[in-house]
């Protein structure tokens, strides 16, 4: 299954810029050009990471991201923008964004971002999953390994 990545923007032409540079490297993308639509599509969708225009009319992208961080935390998040502040780049990180890039943006970066994001969520989900199995950390049946499970539970 290939990742899935949420495009937040305003702009129609950023969306189709950001899916035609992922599509082409295997990766779905969605694209909504409102807080209040990623919103609601979050809702009811599980994508691997959002990229989220920082300027949106409306909910902007700092308050989206508040809301995926209530709903979400584990979400990777990347805030984008064309000309934000210093001041509210330093604030999306202070809120859990992943990486914060401008616009126009470098082919290559928005791909390691992505790459990176994408990662981050499957790693994040495959934990979760391990935890969830009650599997213990360390597996083994072998005597030394019986053992270093006894020391350690000491």
């Amino acid at each position: 299954m290939n990742p899935r990545i949420l495009v937040v923007d305003d702009e129609p032409n950023i969306i189709r810029s950001l899916a035609l540079t992922l599509g082409g490297e295997g990766f779905d993308v969605v694209g909504k050009g409102s807080g209040e639509e990623a919103l609601v599509w979050l809702e009811r969708e599980e994508p691997d990471a959002i990229f989220l225009d920082i300027n949106l009319p409306g909910m902007d992208g700092l308050d989206v991201l508040r809301r995926v961080r209530e709903h979400r935390p584990e979400l990777p998040v990347v805030m984008i923008s064309g000309h934000a502040t210093v001041e509210r780049a330093v604030e999306a990180t202070r809120l859990g964004a992943l990486d914060f890039v401008e616009k126009p943006f470098s082919r290559d970066r928005i791909l390691v971002l992505a790459r990176n994001a994408a990662e981050v969520s499957r790693l994040r989900r495959e934990n979760d999953t391990l935890r969830a199995s009650g599997q213990p950390a360390i597996v083994g049946d072998s005597p030394p390994m019986v053992r270093l499970r006894e020391t350690l539970a000491q």
